[in-house]
């Protein structure tokens, strides 16, 4: 299961619970290839998310329960990685620095504060209903 994914200079570095993969295309490429394989567009999602929601920015991707992405930071920038909510075991804040610790047990610090993740986690539960009621 994927677990997150970042930039590198070789294209995007895809963390699983199992090891890491580079992927010699940049994540939006990445990103919008996932979405046509789940038959939306990304732009067509962020579009009917804004409509329904009024997110604009920092919009969670819900393609399916395991995939489950949120962003951490700004799409345009470098530093921008998206993380798997459905790989996440748990969250904690210690000395000002936020968490997360996965199903795989490896830990990663993140620079965002508990009470945005939590926001973003909040967003992601009322896009992922949403998109499942209309599916079934």
């Amino acid at each position: 299961m994927i677990e997150y994914m970042q930039h590198c200079p070789e294209g995007t570095l895809i963390y699983h619970n199992h090891g890491k993969q580079i992927i010699k295309h940049s994540m939006p490429w990445i990103i919008e290839q996932w979405c046509l394989r789940h038959l939306f567009s990304y732009a067509g999602y962020l579009k009917a998310v804004k409509q329904n929601f009024g997110y604009s920015y920092g919009v969670p991707l819900y393609l399916c329960d395991e995939m489950m992405l949120i962003p951490v930071g700004r799409i345009r920038d470098y530093e921008m990685m998206w993380i798997n909510q459905a790989s996440i075991k748990c969250v904690y804040t210690e000395n000002r620095r936020f968490y997360i610790h996965f199903i795989s047990e490896s830990i990663l610090e993140v620079n965002m504060t508990q009470t945005h993740y939590e926001i973003m986690v909040k967003k992601l539960g009322k896009i992922r209903n949403t998109k499942v009621k209309h599916f079934h």
